[in-house]
């Protein structure tokens, strides 16, 4: 079975889960119902991959403000920096619209609601995947609620035709980029779990489709919000490089997950070069930053 991995499953290697996560999984169920008189949204979708929406109200994911979104094939991504995405996906095939058609998979969305209680709906309806047996199907139907004030996101599951005997793997979750790896659904579509995944690789989700009406709730933490507490500096990370702008003077200690040092580094307040990772192996480290206001900590995965 053939799969698409964006930036999302860039990573690769072990998995495990962690016994603490960012945000709490609870799941129910409730009526599928489309949404009428929304905002069509699927030529920009399929055609161009990507589509903006300013969002009706400010959402905070991981802690951090939001007032755009990015639309993709049964994915949502905030823009955090130049290159960086934080996404929010229902999938890892390599979605379709049926038929080649935008207009038999429309992609739309709507707010409904009063504020402070706004809720913003995003729908993917047909949305088909790449099939090893033409003569098989894959048709599913699905939301995202965003909602006002308390910044919880719900997937929501509609009606689903899939026959194709390949589809075994179903990879749904999220990331915060600056702290891969993903938070992901295991166990099973009735009674999931949230795990944090260490390797896209080898991680196989749960082995069905949630059936019409099961919706899972995902409720920031009060972890995730120490992350919104504003930091005395500007912390990048990519290609395996980050760079700290801070105004003070700096130590840095680079750490493994078990607490190992591994590089210190003195940082000067005029220093603002990027410092590699080159030199480790892959995997997740620590940079802790400690200046004159107190000691800070940035979860990075070199891959």
């Amino acid at each position: 079975m053939k799969k698409i991995f964006t930036i999302i499953f860039s990573f690769f290697l072990t998995l495990m889960a962690y016994a603490q996560t960012e945000y709490t999984l609870s799941h129910s169920n409730s009526t599928y119902n489309e949404l009428t008189a929304a905002t069509d949204i699927s030529s920009d979708v399929w055609d161009i991959q990507l589509k903006q929406v300013v969002l009706p109200f400010g959402f905070k994911y991981f802690g951090l403000k939001y007032d755009t979104v990015y639309i993709s094939p049964q994915q949502v991504s905030f823009n955090k920096t130049l290159n960086t995405y934080d996404n929010i996906f229902l999938g890892s095939h390599n979605f379709l619209a049926e038929q080649g058609n935008a207009n038999l998979s429309p992609v739309s969305y709507k707010t409904e609601g009063m504020s402070p209680n706004r809720i913003f709906k995003i729908q993917f309806k047909n949305v088909n995947a790449e099939l090893q047996d033409e003569e098989e199907q894959y048709s599913v139907n699905n939301q995202m609620w965003f909602y006002e004030t308390t910044n919880v996101f719900e997937f929501r599951f509609g009606p689903n035709v899939i026959t194709d005997l390949n589809f075994t793997e179903f990879v749904m979750g999220f990331i915060d980029y600056d702290n891969s790896p993903y938070l992901a659904i295991s166990g099973t579509a009735a009674n999931p779990t949230l795990v944090r995944v260490m390797n896209a690789g080898t991680f196989t989700g749960i082995p069905t489709q949630p059936l019409t009406g099961q919706v899972y709730k995902f409720t920031p933490g009060t972890s995730t919000q120490i992350n919104a507490i504003e930091k005395p500096y500007n912390f990048k990370y990519f290609n395996n490089k980050f760079q700290l702008n801070s105004d003070k003077d700096a130590q840095i200690k680079i750490t493994d997950i078990n607490g190992k040092v591994l590089k210190t580094i003195d940082h000067l307040s005029t220093n603002n070069t990027f410092y590699s990772l080159e030199d480790l192996a892959s995997g997740v480290y620590i940079v802790s930053i400690s200046d004159s206001t107190g000691t800070y900590s940035e979860k990075i995965l070199k891959y």
